[in-house]
């Protein structure tokens, strides 16, 4: 009842603190304007704190409940544990016991060991700095060494002397030893004469291989000659080139000095007959006879501008072509030589049929020697594969067979449950939480309250 009493009285003077807060702005001239604009901003300010207290309060019970599911699984383990270990036998039990002991005291020792590791890491490390400053301790470490050389030399001189056999023994052990390099020797004469029969093959090979060279020689040569003879040719053209192009380019070049004098000429002749035009009346008939005279050679001279206008284009043409074919011998003169060298390389290189023979046996070699490298190395993976897929099965077995991982998948089968229903839970929580929407209620008792606000205005102002 007390408790009840206090927390009325704690609401009370709360609203009675909400109304002296009233009173206050109404006395110091606040408008009721600002006064329900700090409302809404408290009743948004109080959902917001709602809502988070919310979230909050949702999320502590999700906590709650997956640390209750945490400690009951615990709880679960540790029940399992002991079950097991009381139905243990007492024999299993002791085992049991003495393992957890020896495991507890290996790593005491294990940690320990690592301490004592270190220690002596830094320990060699000073005594390596100290001997690396001093020329008497490498000596002395170096005299040390051999001593522990010598005396490995005299235990193992020890040991060959007591291991000494009698003579019956030691000669049933050569005799046995003669007849295993007997058998050794005969295998190695098949061998041997396997080996020979394989060169006698590969000889054959090799002088059909020869003869092919040689056709594929005679060939080359032949090309070779053709070539060189091309690239005489082209270099006696190239000799030549420079002399002709001369030519041509002073043939043009008087051809062009010939068409300036007539020009010259010309414009001469018709200034000359602008002076005389004054004499016409007295010279007329010599006029005449001079300006035909003159008109047809200008009629010839431009004739033979056209005609050396038209031999002009024609020789740049040609030049042009001359240049052309130029660049393109240099381009194919170039090819020739890259294809001359790499011939004669070529030459050189079968010349030597014994350098070719000594290459391609040192070629088959090697690849032969790669060849049973890469069996043995595949026979290891095989068997290795082989033996971790045996591993692999045992583990399995061992593993199905052990109470703990049946156990880990029951839990992962119970874990899968309790997902699916924690599932199902949050559906029908969120479709109750739709049906029982309480924003309209809210709603209503926010209308309640803005009234009765109201009121309290109304009845203040009419105060």
């Amino acid at each position: 009842m007390a408790e009840k009493l206090a927390y009325e009285i704690k609401e009370l003077q709360g609203e009675l603190q909400d109304y002296n807060t009233l009173v206050d702005k109404a006395t110091l001239g606040d408008n009721i304007t600002s006064i329900e604009m700090d409302l809404e901003d408290v009743q948004a300010a109080n959902q917001r704190a709602e809502q988070n207290l919310e979230i909050l309060f949702e999320d502590s019970q999700r906590r709650e409940l997956s640390l209750k599911s945490c400690e009951l699984e615990l709880q679960e383990e540790q029940q399992l544990s002991e079950k097991v270990i009381q139905e243990m036998s007492d024999k299993e039990r002791e085992r049991y016991f003495k393992l957890k002991d020896l495991n507890a005291h290996l790593l005491n020792q294990l940690s320990e060991g690592q301490v004592e590791l270190e220690e002596l890491k830094v320990r060699k490390a000073e005594l390596e700095e100290e001997l690396s400053t001093s020329a008497i301790k490498q000596e002395a470490v170096r005299l040390f060494s051999q001593l522990h050389e010598v005396q490995n030399r005299r235990d193992q001189l020890l040991s060959e002397e007591n291991s000494v056999e009698d003579p019956q023994k030691e000669r049933q052990r050569l005799l046995q030893q003669v007849k295993n390099d007997n058998q050794e020797i005969a295998a190695i004469e098949k061998q041997k004469h396997a080996i020979q029969e394989k060169i006698a093959s590969k000889e054959e090979e090799l002088r059909i291989l020869e003869q092919e060279l040689d056709e594929n020689h005679q060939e080359r040569n032949q090309k070779y000659r053709e070539l060189k003879k091309r690239e005489q040719q082209i270099d006696e053209f190239l000799e030549t080139f420079d002399y002709s192009k001369s030519l041509e380019i002073s043939g043009i070049n008087e051809i062009q000095s010939t068409i300036i004098d007539i020009l010259n000429r010309t414009s001469n002749y018709i200034i000359r007959l602008n002076q005389t035009s004054s004499e016409l009346d007295f010279e007329l008939p010599s006029a005449e006879s001079i300006v035909q005279q003159e008109t047809a050679e200008v009629f010839k001279s431009g004739e033979s501008i056209q005609n050396l206008t038209r031999e002009r284009r024609r020789l740049h043409q040609d030049l042009l072509k001359v240049n052309h074919i130029e660049s393109k011998i240099t381009q194919e003169m170039e090819t020739l030589k890259k294809r001359i060298s790499k011939m004669e390389e070529e030459i050189i290189i079968f010349n030597d049929l014994d350098k070719v023979r000594d290459d391609a046996i040192l070629r088959r070699q090697t690849l032969n020697n790669e060849k049973s490298r890469f069996n043995v190395y595949n026979d290891n993976l095989n068997k290795f594969n082989q033996q971790l897929s045996t591993d692999y099965d045992q583990l399995q077995r061992n593993l199905t067979q052990q109470d703990t991982y049946l156990h880990l998948n029951n839990l992962i089968q119970r874990w899968i449950q309790h997902e699916q229903v924690n599932y199902a839970l949050n559906e029908f929580i969120v479709n109750k939480r739709i049906e029982m929407n309480s924003s309209k209620l809210m709603q209503n008792t926010m209308e309640l309250v803005r009234n009765y606000n109201e009121h309290l205005k109304y009845s203040l102002l009419s105060k």
